[in-house]
């Protein structure tokens, strides 16, 4: 099964475009298309759903239709527990959603106010997914249907759920009964269910369920000699060993971000190459703010690669880009995706994990790509959608590095306004890949809405925030700087940290949130520093409260004033587990722990991550 996904539920497509996707998936080498789905279908329970953002049933049957037409087989992907924010966006939805009270209150996936997650304690959930289900598998052909059952996070926090969890269930019992529930409904519909298998490491169930479900690994970093874990604890099995033995089916899946970079392929391939896979899936995943187009060379390789038509990355990507030494130049590209600081006068990150020479290598792609770019037509779009994304990348890695200026500025009570010359030229840089966007949707997608305006949210509010930045480095404050050091073992953002700095005049909160290394997401790890502007004032005590998913492990801290340093006096524990304390003393690799670090009680009990773990820091001169 050699698989390329399309989601058509995080943005609408047209049928020409999809069309055209399923046409260049055969000429790729792929033999299957996974069409992922979530509420993207108007069926008679889903009737009232916007029109302008899903499809009718007859939509869908002709969508099916152009894979009979190029010989691929079309897979629906559905989900029925996690993943269901877009449902919820409709009222009559709502009733079955895991909730604490009248919003989710749980750990959340994206910041939807309905939350995400299903309730598997509330009969009506399967009187309607049930329902949905059997309508929308009812217009695919396919003898395979993918039920995602993926980032259940707020399972087992509502008032049924905990009723049951009271009186003697676990997360994994009523997890292995929602499975088995869509397996039996799939089954009686005569079809075999695949699912993803990321909450195994967390549910014990694997052994429990029927050998038949197809498993889907995805895993989206570099692949060393075996996987990372996902999420909190990034809890490791040898997942594929284990399926061996045990014998499942299952695929690698791994992700076609938007500017084909070939080292997740190529590193996941090699790895499961030691094993038995039944196929591979090409993922691609939430285009409501960009396109497919930059991803094209990346998963034209992944079809040649797994269908056994060609491992030259080169000549595949020559072939997508009509360009010899363009395809040269991206299939050489690492670019991977990476978060962005745009508040550079408050919080700097530390710039060894970017590495300035990473830096240097984007900026030299990004014009070996405009040196090199096709004449026209479709090969020059997919050039510009990558290299506007190298280009974002970069901006993101420049922002960082003004920040670090500032705070250099702000130790040597120097001025500010110079950087805000080049904050200037930067948010120009992003008004240009936005105008360029809006004409990329214009050509591919019409009158197609974005999802959510998550274009014009997105563009619009980088180039905002951007510029209150330049209106605060114009004004050339003092300020002083707070210098926190940590040891990380991923950058994964579940645990999240409070800083607030007390002063003769009363407190001030310097930062609340995730505070993990942003470039490399899912794969940095080791000692990393955030620096945090603050009031020029001698600093009488710090509270650093680390709580969230997972442990936070703080080395050291200190700050400049006026330029002279100040560095840890006292350390007092106040409250939660915190240990070793005491090394925040130390100027050196030893750590303390804040937190608890067993992935699985996290998860089984939400509630650990709010608890507080608290210090008291005050400080002396160095």
């Amino acid at each position: 099964m050699i698989c390329l996904q399309l989601d058509i539920a995080r943005q609408k497509e047209s049928l020409s475009f999809i069309e055209d996707y399923f046409k260049k998936a055969k000429l790729w080498g792929y033999d299957t298309i996974i069409l992922y789905l979530e509420n993207a279908v108007r069926t008679s329970v889903t009737s009232d759903f916007s029109v302008e953002e899903t499809y009718s049933k007859d939509e869908i049957k002709r969508i099916v239709g152009f894979g009979e037409k190029f010989g691929l087989e079309i897979i629906p992907a559905v989900e029925n527990l996690g993943h269901l924010e877009r449902f919820f966006a409709y009222e009559n939805w709502r009733e079955v959603r895991e909730c604490e009270n009248e919003h989710t209150d749980g750990r959340g996936f994206d910041s939807d106010f309905y939350g995400s997650c299903g309730c598997p304690s509330n009969e009506k959930l399967y009187e309607l997914t049930d329902a949905y289900i059997t309508e929308v598998v009812s217009l695919f052909k396919s003898a395979y249907v993918h039920a995602g059952l993926d980032e259940v996070f707020d399972m087992g926090v509502c008032p049924k759920c905990r009723k049951r969890l009271k009186n003697g269930e676990s997360l994994s019992d009523i997890f292995l009964k929602h499975v088995l529930h869509t397996y039996n409904l799939l089954k009686s519909l005569g079809k075999t269910m695949m699912m993803w298998d990321d909450f195994f490491e967390y549910v014990d169930i694997v052994e429990k369920l029927p050998r038949d479900i197809i498993l889907c690994n995805w895993n989206y970093g570099y692949i060393d000699y075996e996987p990372r874990g996902h999420w909190t604890g990034r809890i490791k099995k040898d997942w594929f060993r284990l399926y061996d033995k045990l014998g499942f089916r299952y695929i690698f899946c791994v992700y076609a971000h938007r500017a084909s970079s070939l080292y997740n392929a190529d590193s996941f391939y090699r790895y499961a190459k030691k094993h038995k896979p039944f196929g591979a899936i090409c993922t691609a995943w939430c285009r409501q703010d960009s396109f497919y187009l930059g991803a094209y060379p990346f998963m034209a390789y992944c079809g040649n690669l797994w269908s056994g038509k060609s491992d030259d990355a080169e000549e595949v990507f020559k072939s997508v880009l009509k360009n010899e030494r363009l395809a040269k130049i991206v299939s050489s590209l690492s670019v991977p995706d990476t978060g962005r600081n745009v508040a550079v006068s408050q919080v700097a990150e530390c710039r060894y994990f970017s590495l300035e020479c990473y830096e240097t290598q984007l900026k030299n792609a990004i014009f070996q790509i405009g040196e090199n770019m096709p004449s026209a037509g479709e090969a020059y779009d997919i050039a510009a959608d990558i290299k506007d994304y190298v280009t974002e990348i970069y901006l993101g890695l420049r922002l960082n590095a003004v920040a670090n200026e500032v705070a250099d500025n702000y130790e040597l009570c120097l001025n500010t306004d110079a950087l805000a010359e080049e904050l200037k030229e930067i948010s120009e840089k992003y008004k240009e890949i936005y105008e360029n966007k809006l004409a990329l949707w214009k050509k591919y997608r019409g009158e197609i809405l974005s999802e959510g305006n998550a274009l014009e949210k997105k563009y619009s509010g980088i180039i905002k925030s951007v510029n209150e930045q330049v209106k605060i480095l114009e004004k050339n404050e003092n300020r002083a700087v707070l210098a926190l050091e940590q040891m990380s073992f991923d950058a994964f953002g579940t645990p999240k940290c409070s800083v607030v700095a007390g002063y003769l005049g009363g407190e001030e909160k310097i930062f609340e949130g995730a505070l993990k290394p942003s470039t490399v997401a899912f794969e940095q790890s080791g000692c990393y520093y955030h620096r945090f502007s603050l009031k020029p004032q001698k600093i009488e005590y710090l509270l650093l409260n680390f709580y969230g998913e997972s442990a936070s492990y703080p080395q050291y801290v200190s700050y400049v004033l006026n330029g002279v340093k100040y560095v840890p006096a006292s350390v007092e524990k106040l409250c939660g587990e915190v240990y070793d304390e005491r090394n925040l003393f130390e100027n050196d690799t030893r750590f303390a722990r804040f937190g608890i670090d067993d992935g699985a009680k996290h998860f089984n009990d939400i509630k650990l991550a709010k608890k507080p773990n608290v210090v008291k820091i005050t400080f002396k001169e160095f």
